[in-house]
């Protein structure tokens, strides 16, 4: 029964939007299976036990820090709604981590029940599209000045989200058992990034393909790796210039317009870019301005909406536009300078550096760790989804890899003991 509960919390994950309101609370679907996890590990006795990795433990302090921050925060009622949200997820992650430990199920099955839930979301954005193109029926697609065809917003709120979950889905797909199952997941993410049309996570698959490129070519130990590795670098150019040539004469102009930083950066930015890169700017000279009032333990979490929200806000930061902040949150740093000031800041980047060095030298099954929570990390240099439950997936993956290897280093060297 816990491992049914797991395998449905996370495979509802990416589909972070469904759920029903109860009151003034927001139910996701995934928070009904994850909390009876929760209370099976509260009432099963204790099986194995062993030290947190790194991740759980920085996880640990940094959304304790959340939760307390309700004492001093600007904005008491969105600081509990987004810390007890994250508290909820964090006590998920050590049930869940606790089951891992005691071998309820294996790695490769945690990470496929991740895929299934990527491949749902991705699959319901493109049935948006086809009914909204085909029958002009609308199943909430986002119908954008600047993008001039239906931009599909998957079952996680909006296209950004959509594009996220498709991003970490394409680099999941090697998991498939066929490797023709995996080229059609992998068409099929591409698909809905390409439909999303954001920036953010095609410049993120972009920037993690290059890295996994250079890292083959200048680490590799194989000799006949390392010349695949210069023949695709040489054969790159070959083949992407003429495609880029071809979606210059494609592209709708609206869409070409939408690729022109400079000018989104410019006077005209808000016509440019449908404001939203504006918008994002100018949240991010809010912050600026307004941090240094609180530098130590910052404002409170999710304080940042109601003060974005502010009429006289907007019409400074913004010229009267939106200020974006989604949950109240926009850069992943900057959300934390803001909300939990420089103590904040220094434990979200000791919980990036664990993360970024718990996956190294890690060898998954056809797909690395890291590259899955890099095209996470990088889009959210922009818009910030850390409290998404697929985010808490993600790391569930990581903690799972440092615990296995410090099993690994601990069983070496009880080997070496005995044989001493």
């Amino acid at each position: 029964m816990s491992k049914f509960c797991v395998a449905l919390s996370v495979i509802l994950m990416p589909l972070d939007s469904v759920g029903v309101a109860i009151g003034n609370i927001n139910v996701r679907f995934y928070m009904i299976p994850a909390t009876v996890v929760l209370v099976a590990a509260i009432i099963r006795p204790t099986g194995k036990n062993s030290k947190w990795p790194l991740t759980l433990k920085v996880l640990a302090v940094y959304t304790l820090l959340c939760v307390g921050s309700i004492i001093w925060s600007y904005s008491p009622s969105d600081t509990a709604q987004a810390s007890f949200g994250q508290l909820f997820l964090l006590l998920w992650l050590i049930a869940v981590f606790r089951l891992y430990r005691e071998d309820r199920f294996s790695f490769e099955e945690f990470c496929r029940w991740l895929l299934y839930g990527c491949f749902a979301s991705s699959a319901v954005a493109l049935l948006q599209v086809l009914a909204a193109a085909a029958l002009g029926t609308d199943l909430g697609v986002w119908f954008s000045q600047n993008v001039p065809w239906p931009r599909p917003h998957g079952l996680t709120s909006e296209p950004v989200w959509a594009a996220l979950v498709a991003s970490i889905g394409f680099f999941m797909s090697p998991l498939a058992r066929k490797r023709s199952n995996s080229f059609a997941l992998m068409v099929v993410f591409g698909s809905v990034l390409v439909l999303t049309f954001s920036r953010a996570a095609l410049a993120a698959v972009a920037a993690v393909l290059l890295l996994g490129l250079a890292r083959k070519l200048f680490f590799s130990e194989s000799l006949a790796a390392t010349g695949k590795s210069i023949a695709a670098v040489l054969a790159a150019p070959i083949v992407l210039i003429p495609i880029f040539f071809l979606l210059l004469e494609v592209l709708p102009s609206e869409a070409l317009r939408r690729l022109d930083i400079v000018r989104a950066l410019g006077v005209d930015g808000a016509s440019a870019d449908q404001g939203s890169l504006a918008s994002r700017l100018g949240v991010q000279d809010l912050i600026l301005d307004y941090w240094g009032r609180h530098p130590i333990l910052g404002h409170g979490v999710g304080s940042l909406a109601p003060l974005a929200e502010d009429p006289l806000m907007r019409q400074i930061y913004a010229g009267g536009g939106e200020l974006n902040t989604g949950r109240g949150s926009t850069n992943l740093l900057l959300t934390n300078l803001y909300d939990l000031g420089v103590v904040g800041l220094l434990l979200v980047v000791a919980l990036i550096v664990s993360l970024i060095v718990g996956t190294r030298g890690v060898a998954m099954p056809q797909v690395v760790a890291r590259a899955i929570l890099l095209v996470a990390l990088i889009q959210f240099m922009a818009s910030n989804g850390f409290r998404l439950g697929i985010f808490w997936a993600l790391m569930a993956v990581v903690i799972f890899v440092q615990h296995s290897r410090n099993s690994s280093a601990k069983e070496l060297r009880n080997e070496k003991y005995l044989a001493h």
